[in-house]
C-alpha cells in the first residue's frame, strides 16, 4: 500500500504543478489545469498508463477480440491488423472513441471520425496500406505452389514536404560525422526495407539527395560501399534481443531509480516494493511482478539493488 501511494502522490503532484510565465501579460504565472506538461518525464509514462487503462476493455472485448490479428501501440499511435467484418471494426472504433470524451482518434485513411464508423464507407476503402512512423507498410498477394499467400512489405516513408535539407558539407563539423551518419542512415534504409529492391530505391534516392546537397561522390561511394544487403539479416537478429528484455525475462521486474535522495538509506527500509496491489487494481499485466529500488548516482548498481 505504501508503494501505491507514494506512486500516486508523486502522480498527482506532477499533474496539477505544471507552471508557465507569461512575459507579454507582466510576467504573470498561470498553472495549468488541463492535461500535462510535454516537458516533464513523467509526462510520456501517464500517457502511456493512461491508454492501456483507456484500450484494454475494447481490444479484449470478446465482439473484437477474435479479429485482431495484431495490435500495437506506440505512446498514442496504434496499428491494427483486422480479419473481421466491416461492421464489426466500425463497432470496435466506436467503443475506443467513446472510451473517454478527452480522446480524439484519427483513423488512417479517411477525412472524418463519422466516415471510419460507417460501414458503407469502409467496404469502399482499401486497407491493405498504412504509414505508421517512419514505415509504409503494405500487403502483397503472391503466388505459390502452395496457394495464394499474403507477405507484409515494408519501405522507409518519407512525408510529402521533406526538403532532405541534411547538414551541408562544407560546414565545419568534425569530418567523422559526416561519414557516421550517412552510414546510420544506409543502415535505417536497409533494415526498413523488405526486399533488396525497394532498398536499391531507397539508396539511390538518397544517394541522388545527398549529391544534390553538395556531397562529394568519392566520399558517397566509398561510404555507401561499406554496406550490403547480406548485413540485414544480422542487424535484425541484432536488434530482437536488448539488454532490457534479458533483465525482465531473468527477474520478472523492473526498477525503480531515484535521484537526489539524501534519506535514500531510510527510504530502502520504509518502501513496500510488493507490486501485487497495483496487479489487482489495474486491467490486465501492466506491471511486472515485482521491482527494484537504485539509487541513480550509485557508483555499483546492483550492490545498492533491494527486491
Amino acid at each position: 500500500d505504501l508503494m501505491k501511494d507514494l506512486c500516486l502522490k508523486l502522480a498527482y503532484f506532477v499533474l496539477t504543478n505544471n507552471y508557465v510565465v507569461c512575459e507579454d501579460v507582466g510576467c504573470a504565472i498561470y498553472r495549468q489545469m488541463i492535461g500535462t506538461a510535454m516537458g516533464t518525464t513523467f509526462s510520456v509514462v501517464y500517457a502511456i498508463i493512461f491508454m492501456i487503462w483507456l484500450e484494454t476493455p475494447v481490444v479484449g472485448d470478446r465482439r473484437f477480440s477474435p479479429y485482431i490479428r495484431l495490435y500495437k501501440r506506440f505512446i498514442d499511435d496504434l496499428f491494427l491488423i483486422w480479419t473481421g467484418p466491416a461492421e464489426v471494426l466500425c463497432e470496435f472504433r466506436k467503443s475506443m472513441a467513446q472510451a473517454d470524451k478527452g480522446i480524439s482518434l484519427d483513423w488512417s485513411g479517411y477525412e472524418s471520425q463519422q466516415a471510419a464508423v460507417t460501414p458503407s464507407v469502409v467496404i469502399t476503402r482499401r486497407h491493405d496500406m498504412v504509414k505508421f512512423f517512419d514505415l509504409g507498410i503494405s500487403l502483397q498477394m503472391e503466388d505459390g505452389q502452395a496457394g495464394t499467400s499474403m507477405r507484409v512489405l515494408l519501405r522507409p516513408y518519407h512525408k510529402p514536404g521533406n526538403a532532405y535539407a541534411y547538414l551541408p558539407f562544407t560546414s565545419f563539423h568534425g569530418r567523422h560525422i559526416f561519414r557516421g551518419w550517412v552510414l546510420a542512415e544506409i543502415l535505417r534504409l536497409l533494415t526498413h526495407s523488405s526486399t533488396l529492391e525497394i532498398w536499391k530505391e531507397e539508396t539511390s534516392a538518397f544517394y541522388y539527395n545527398l549529391s544534390s546537397r553538395g556531397y562529394p561522390r568519392r566520399f558517397l561511394r566509398t561510404v555507401f560501399q561499406e554496406v550490403t544487403w547480406a548485413r540485414r539479416t544480422e542487424l535484425l537478429a541484432r536488434s530482437r534481443k536488448k539488454p532490457c528484455d534479458e533483465f525482465f525475462q531473468k527477474y520478472r521486474a523492473c526498477v525503480l531509480t531515484l535521484r537526489n535522495a539524501p534519506e535514500w538509506p531510510k527510504l530502502r527500509e520504509l518502501l513496500d516494493l510488493n507490486l501485487k496491489e497495483l496487479t489487482r487494481s489495474t486491467f490486465g499485466d501492466i506491471f511486472p511482478l515485482r521491482v527494484f529500488l537504485a539509487q541513480c548516482n550509485a557508483p555499483r548498481l546492483g550492490s545498492l539493488l533491494k527486491r
